[in-house]
C-alpha cells in the first residue's frame, strides 16, 4: 500500500488470507496488499492470536503473490505461498 500512495515501484502485491478453522475455508479474513510475505505471515499470526489461537493450531492462512487477473471480487494471484 506504501508503494502505491507514493506511486513508488515495489514488489508484487501480496494479500494475506487467514482462515480461523482450516476444516471451513469458507469462512476467512483477508488483509489486501500487506506489503511483504513477511508481513502477511505477522498479520495472520496476530490474527490468529486475536482469535485465541496464536500457534494457529486450529486455523490456517496463505499468502497471494502478484495479483495476475481479477473476475469481480475474485482475484489470481502468480503463486500463493505460506
Amino acid at each position: 500500500m506504501f508503494c502505491a500512495i507514493l506511486g513508488l515501484l515495489c514488489g508484487p502485491q501480496v494479500d494475506a488470507f487467514y482462515y480461523p478453522n482450516s476444516n471451513d475455508l469458507t469462512v476467512h479474513a483477508e488483509f489486501i496488499d500487506v506489503g511483504s510475505i513477511e508481513n502477511c505471515r505477522s498479520v495472520v499470526y496476530a490474527e490468529a492470536a486475536n482469535n485465541g489461537d496464536p500457534t494457529m493450531a486450529l486455523g490456517d492462512y496463505e499468502c497471494g503473490v502478484g495479483v495476475s487477473d481479477k473476475y469481480g471480487s475474485l482475484r489470481v494471484y502468480e503463486k500463493t505461498v505460506r
